[in-house]
């Protein structure tokens, strides 16, 4: 989770965003932490407050990028485009709290709220999303290992596939899961309809992350 913790008991019930923000544990067998129940690992010099982020472990660190602030009046809003990370222990806990934002930059994912993002090897996956004004369609990938987005030269490989090459399309709000480091499916989500009105989504998407193609999963007849 992502809020504001104590431990040994769950976050206290809130309303809108939580400040000061920070990163909080629950440890149900006691690995993470010296004992079981919640513990504040770190607070300020981080990410802002926020909601609809994604968050994900992948190459010792603790990854969160994008989402939304909203103040408890609604009076303020904002849209977020930024990619922290923190290190984790060797026992894979929180190592010692310092946040450190990275991957600022042109190439860097838009801002957006309700994305999703998957860790599949040394690589982070993000698709998707909502902006001020529509739903995304995007593929973004960051490499761990390089420290840097490498989304354009996955979208030149994309291009290859040819213009009749399927995506899934626009959406926020889905189901997204890598299935070792061979692929990733997409399933579901939201996405603007028109006049108003939202469009929920049931279709099944795989993406092969060799080719970096699309392909839609038909369930078999009477499944």
């Amino acid at each position: 989770a992502f809020v504001g913790c104590w431990r040994n008991a769950p976050p206290p019930p809130r309303a809108g965003i939580p400040s000061p923000m920070c990163v909080c544990v629950l440890s149900v067998d006691g690995t993470c932490l010296a004992s079981s129940g919640w513990a504040r690992f770190s607070e300020g010099n981080g990410p802002p407050a926020r909601s609809a982020h994604q968050a994900c472990v992948c190459g010792g660190y603790y990854w969160v990028f994008g989402g939304e602030f909203s103040s408890p009046t609604g009076n303020k809003f904002k849209l977020m485009d930024d990619l922290w990370r923190m290190p984790l222990s060797e026992a894979g806990g929180m190592a010692g709290g310092k946040w450190q934002r990275v991957g600022a930059g042109a190439d860097a994912p838009g801002p957006r709220s309700g994305h999703r993002m998957v860790a599949v090897g040394d690589k982070l996956v993000l698709y998707g999303g909502m902006g001020e004004s529509k739903y995304y369609s995007d593929l973004h990938v960051w490499d761990v290992t390089r420290g840097a987005w490498i989304s354009k030269m996955v979208k030149m490989q994309q291009m290859k596939l040819g213009a009749s090459a399927k995506t899934p399309g626009p959406r926020g709000g889905f189901a997204m899961w890598p299935d070792g480091d061979a692929a990733l499916y997409v399933w579901g989500g939201t996405r603007d309809k028109g006049r108003n009105e939202s469009e929920y989504l049931d279709d099944l998407w795989r993406l092969d992350l060799a080719t970096w193609a699309w392909e839609r999963v038909k369930p078999e007849a009477g499944t």
